[in-house]
C-alpha cells in the first residue's frame, strides 16, 4: 500500500500534495509515433511530460451528503457540497434515486441511455471521472490529456484465413493515428494508420511479439505490447472421444489420436492415473499402457489430457473405466414432452467393443434406438413407458437396464419462474416460458399499488419475447410487478399472473459480513490488527487523487528467486451470511482498493501517476470449490523510453482488482451501481455461476503469476510496493459490495442464499 491523505505517506520524488478531483489539464503537443525505440519489461515508469495546468474545474452539479450514516457510524459523503441534484437522492447522491413513478398515469419509463448520461455527466462534474473500457480515467472536456490503448490481448488467426483485429483507444484527442511501434507483422498483415485495423491473410504459422502505437490529434501516444499468434490450416485437435474400460488384474493398451497444429506433440495427464497399477502415459507417442492391479474395484477416474505442440495446448476431460463385467452406465431420468426433440447417447464399460445396442420392447412412439446406442426422435403420445435396453459385446457378452421413461402432455402456454433480484436502486425480473412460440409475448407491468391483476393496472415496462428485464434506477420505495403471457396482441394468462413484490433499498445489507480466512505476507500488515472490522461495511473512497485508509494491507513481493518463497502475494477470504451474490445482468459484485492519483508538484492531480496494486479475484459457493476469473495483463510501455509503465490502468486489462480509484464513500454514491461507485466489478456468469458467498484476493505479487495467455505479471515495484519488510505493500482491501443481493421468487419467498 502507498496512499495518500491525511496520513501523507511518501513517494520519494513522486510525493505531492493532496488535490482535489475535477482538474483543467493543458496538453503539450508530442512527437510521432516512436517507431524504432526500444521496449522491453523494466521496473521503472518514466512520466510522459505532459504539461498541466494548475486550473481548477468549476463543478456546477454539486450534492448534498453528510446526511447518512455508514454502519460503522462514519458519516457518508465528501465535504463542501450541499446542493441536491435535480432528479436525484438529496441521501445518496444518485440521479434518479427520488423519482417518484407515476405508474397509474402510465408514464413510459425512463430511457436507460438518458440515465446513463446522466450519471457520466454527474460523474464528471463531481469526480472528474469517466468510465471507458471498465476504466476509471480523469477528464477534461470529454477526454484528458492522455491516449490509452484499451484493447487487451488480439485473437489468433489462421493461415489462409483472413485475419481482422480492432484495435480501440480511448480520451486524449481523437482521431488517433496507429503505427508499428516496435517488432514485425508477420507476412501478409497490415495495420490501418487510421483505422486502428490489423487485417489481412496470414501465409504461414507464426508467433510474433509487436509494439503498437496511438497517437491522438495533439500527439499524446501510447504504447501496448501484443503476441500475434498464426495457426496452421488444421487446428490442434484432440481426435480421441473417450477411453476404452480397462478390467482388474488385466493389461490396457490404448492409443490416444490427435491431428492438425505444428507436431511435434507432448501429451500429459492429470488425475489418478497412477492409482490405477502399472498405467502410463508416454508423452511423446500418446500411447496409454501397463497393467491393471488385480485388486482394482470398479471405479471411475475423471482424467484431463493435455496435448501441447510448438504454439498451443489444447486439454479435454476423460473418464478412466474400470469394470470387471460388461455393464450399462446411463440411462433417461428426466420426464419429456411430447413433440419436444428428444436425443440420449447409451453408454457402456466393461467386456470387449465394439457394442451393439437394442431394445427389449417398445420405447414411446416417435422414438427409435440405433445400433450405437443413440435413442432420438419427438415422442408422439403421452404416458409413462417401461423401456429395458440391451447391450452386447464383440465376444458375445450382454447386460441391460430397466427403465421408466415418462413423456408428458406438451404444455399449454404459461410463464413459469417469475423472480426479482434486488440491487439497492434496481429490480432485474427474470421469468421462464413453459413453451415458446413466433405469436407469443410477456408484457412486465409495475405498480406502486398493488399486485397488477391486468395490464391496466400499472405501467408498462417491457413487452416482448425476452425472458429478462431490468428496471434501473426505479429509486426507493415498494414496487409490485407482474408479467402477463400474450398471443398476438391478447391477453392469454389464465389465472392470476405471477407477481412480486420489492422493496428498495432491500433491508439486506450488501457488504461483505465476514473474514474466513487470512495469509498476509508483514507480519504487522497495515491495520491488520482491526480486521475483520476494517474491510466490512461500505467503502471509503475519495476520488482521483487520494486513496482510503480504511484498508488492510495483504502485502506483496518480487519473486527473484525462481518460485522457491511462494507466495509473493498475500490473501484474504470474505464471506457474505445475511445474503449471497446473485447472478444478475452485467456484473454482480465490487472490490474497492486504495487506487489513486499523485499530484504535482504544483498541486494539480497527475493523470500519468495512477498507483495499483493488482490482484487475483476467486469466488466460491461453499469456500472449497473455487473458481478463479481470468485476467488478461495486457503490457503498456512508455513511448519514449520504451520502460514498461504500470500505471497505465489498461496494464491490467481484465479481470483484476485493485485498478479503480473508489468514489464511493458510505453510501454516497451507491456502492452498488458500477457506473458510479468506482472499483473492480465483476460478472459471475463468465464462471458459470448463479450465486456466491465467498471472495478470495490475491495479491499478484510481481513476476509470479501468468495470466490467460501466458503473460508473466508484473506489480509495481517503486518504494517498497513489492516487498516483504514493508507493511503497507501490496493490495489494499477497502471493502467488497454485492451489486445484486437479494431474490425474491413470484411465491414471495426470499431467496437470502443459494438454495
Amino acid at each position: 500500500m502507498l496512499t495518500r491523505g491525511a496520513a501523507g505517506i511518501g513517494l520519494g520524488v513522486l510525493a505531492g500534495i493532496v488535490c482535489s478531483a475535477g482538474l483543467i489539464f493543458l496538453f503539450s503537443s508530442r512527437p510521432d509515433c516512436g517507431a524504432g525505440l526500444h521496449f522491453g519489461k523494466g521496473t521503472g515508469v518514466d512520466n510522459r511530460g505532459s504539461a498541466v495546468s494548475d486550473g481548477r474545474a468549476t463543478t456546477s452539479l454539486a450534492v448534498k451528503s453528510g446526511e447518512e450514516e455508514g454502519e460503522d457510524g462514519k458519516v457518508a459523503g465528501q465535504p463542501g457540497t450541499n446542493a441536491p441534484v435535480p432528479g436525484s437522492s438529496a441521501e445518496t447522491g444518485n440521479p434518479g434515486d427520488d423519482v417518484e413513478a407515476e405508474d397509474q398515469a402510465g408514464e413510459a419509463p425512463a430511457v436507460p441511455e438518458e440515465i446513463a448520461a446522466l450519471k457520466e455527466k454527474f460523474m464528471r462534474e463531481r469526480f472528474g471521472a469517466i468510465c471507458r473500457q471498465d476504466k476509471w480515467i480523469p477528464t477534461v472536456s470529454g477526454g484528458s490529456n492522455l491516449v490509452y490503448i484499451t484493447t487487451g490481448s488480439l485473437p489468433p488467426g489462421r493461415v489462409g484465413d483472413t485475419y481482422e483485429a480492432q484495435l480501440q483507444a480511448a480520451s486524449g484527442f481523437p482521431p488517433y493515428l496507429w503505427c508499428v511501434a516496435g517488432g514485425e507483422l508477420p507476412e501478409g498483415l497490415t495495420l490501418d494508420a487510421l483505422s486502428g485495423k490489423l487485417r489481412g491473410i496470414p501465409l504461414e504459422p507464426a508467433t510474433a511479439d509487436i509494439f503498437i502505437g496511438a497517437t491522438d490529434s495533439r500527439g499524446s501516444r501510447d504504447v501496448a505490447e501484443y503476441v500475434l499468434m498464426f495457426q496452421p490450416e488444421d487446428p490442434l485437435v484432440i481426435l480421441t472421444d473417450s477411453l476404452t474400460a480397462a478390467c482388474p488384474g488385466g493389461d490396457y493398451f490404448f492409443q490416444l489420436q490427435a491431428s492438425g497444429g505444428i507436431p511435434p506433440y507432448a501429451w500429459s495427464v492429470a488425475g489418478g492415473l497412477d492409482q490405477l497399477g502399472t498405467i502410463v502415459l508416454d508423452p511423446q507417442t500418446g500411447q496409454i499402457s501397463g497393467s491393471i492391479a488385480a485388486s482394482s474395484l470398479d471405479t471411475d477416474i475423471p482424467l484431463v489430457l493435455t496435448l501441447c505442440d510448438a504454439q498451443l495446448q489444447v486439454s479435454k476431460e476423460f473418464v478412466f473405466r474400470i469394470r470387471s463385467a460388461l455393464c450399462i452406465l446411463n440411462y433417461p431420468q428426466a420426464s419429456v414432452y411430447e413433440e419436444d426433440e428428444f436425443e440420449f447417447a447409451f453408454q457402456a464399460a466393461g467386456g470387449t467393443g465394439p457394442y451393439v445396442w437394442g431394445v427389449s420392447n417398445s420405447l414411446p412412439p416417435g422414438l427409435e434406438l440405433s445400433a450405437a446406442g443413440v435413442c432420438s426422435g419427438q415422442p408422439a403420445e403421452s404416458g409413462r413407458y417401461e423401456v429395458s435396453v440391451w447391450v452386447q459385446d464383440n465376444e458375445g457378452q450382454s447386460s441391460s437396464v430397466q427403465f421408466a421413461l415418462e413423456v408428458l402432455p406438451k404444455p399449454a402456454a404459461s410463464i413459469s419462474a417469475f423472480e426479482a433480484l434486488l440491487s439497492r436502486n434496481s429490480v432485474a425480473l427474470k421469468w421462464g416460458m413453459s413453451t415458446a412460440g413466433d405469436n407469443l409475448s410477456v408484457r412486465i407491468v409495475r405498480s406502486s399499488a398493488g399486485n397488477p391483476a391486468a395490464p391496466s393496472d400499472g405501467t408498462t415496462l417491457y413487452l416482448g419475447p425476452a425472458t429478462a428485464y431490468t428496471d434501473s434506477d426505479v429509486g426507493r420505495g415498494t414496487y409490485y410487478y407482474a408479467a402477463f403471457l400474450e398471443e398476438n396482441g391478447i391477453t392469454v394468462t389464465s389465472a392470476s399472473p405471477p407477481c412480486v413484490c420489492v422493496t428498495l433499498p432491500p433491508e439486506t445489507d450488501p457488504f461483505a459480513d465476514g473474514v474466513t480466512g487470512k495469509n498476509l505476507l508483514h507480519p504487522n500488515a497495515f491495520r491488520s490488527s482491526e480486521l475483520p472490522q476494517i474491510v466490512l461495511g461500505a467503502p471509503r473512497g475519495t476520488g482521483l487523487g487520494s486513496g482510503s485508509l480504511d484498508i488492510v494491507s495483504i502485502g506483496a513481493a518480487i519473486n527473484s528467486d525462481g518460485g522457491a518463497s511462494a507466495p509473493y502475494g498475500g490473501s484474504i477470504m470474505v464471506e457474505f451470511t445475511d445474503n449471497v451474490v446473485w447472478d444478475g445482468p452485467g456484473v454482480d459484485f465490487t472490490v474497492f482498493e486504495n487506487v489513486f492519483y499523485v499530484c504535482n508538484e504544483a498541486g494539480v492531480l497527475d493523470p500519468e501517476t495512477r498507483f495499483m496494486e493488482p490482484a487475483t479475484v476467486s469466488v466460491s459457493q461453499d469456500g472449497i470449490n473455487w473458481r478463479q476469473f481470468p485476467i488478461n495483463f495486457s503490457p503498456r510501455y512508455d513511448p519514449d523510453s520504451g520502460e514498461l509503465n504500470l500505471r497505465h490502468p489498461y496494464c491490467y486489462n481484465s479481470g483484476f482488482a485493485g485498478v479503480n480509484p473508489v468514489m464511493s464513500n458510505g453510501n454516497d454514491p451507491d456502492p452498488t451501481d458500477p457506473a458510479m461507485s468506482g472499483g473492480d466489478s465483476f460478472d459471475i456468469s463468465v464462471l458459470g455461476l448463479e450465486w456466491i458467498r465467498y471472495v478470495l484476493i490475491q495479491s499478484t505479487g510481481s513476476r509470479w503469476l501468468a495470466d490467460k495467455d501466458g503473460e508473466i505479471v508484473y506489480h509495481n515495484e517503486e518504494t517498497g510496493a513489492a516487498s516483504r519488510s514493508n507493511n503497507k505493500a501490496g493490495f489494499d482491501l477497502d471493502a467488497v459490495a454485492a451489486i445484486w443481493m437479494k431474490k425474491i421468487s413470484a411465491s414471495g419467498e426470499a431467496g437470502g442464499g443459494g438454495r
